[in-house]
């Protein structure tokens, strides 16, 4: 079950590899994330220390409890450390970037599917753009003939 997908990364990035780690959460978060309270759009992925930590992930705070509750907070995430460090050494060499794609469930844990991404330029963007309207307009086309 997905609970947040961020549909502007595939516009935005070009993605070259993918990895699906885990997420440390706190207790109200997992209630928050479940009725998809939360904004993935503008966060990234840190790396710092041999570890991944999702940055500007928004969880809105969860209204029935008393804790003090920091909805901007940085979640590490749980990887392998053989996948952390190849995905450690692309980033630093080819000047790469980490973005999550989604937030899901699966098998009862909360996961994040994140991807090491290049960055499109504005004209690469525009012509993404021109190839996904000619597509349309091909299958349309099939469709009606």
């Amino acid at each position: 079950m997905i609970l947040l997908d961020n549909k502007k990364v595939r516009f935005d990035y070009e993605i070259l590899d993918t990895l699906e780690v885990g997420i440390a959460l706190e207790g109200w978060e997992v209630k928050s994330l479940r009725l998809k309270n939360a904004n993935i759009k503008s966060s990234w992925v840190k790396l710092r220390n041999d570890q991944l930590f999702l940055v500007n992930l928004k969880i809105a705070e969860w209204k029935f409890t008393q804790t003090i509750m920091d909805p901007l907070r940085e979640r590490r995430l749980l990887a392998h450390k053989s996948e952390i460090s190849k995905m450690a050494t692309k980033i630093y060499e080819k000047k790469y970037t980490l973005v999550p794609l989604k937030i899901y469930i699966k098998r009862g844990k909360i996961k994040c599917l994140i991807a090491l991404a290049k960055g499109r330029k504005k004209y690469e963007k525009k012509q993404v753009l021109k190839e996904r309207s000619l597509d349309k307009e091909a299958k349309q086309m099939l469709k009606n003939y």
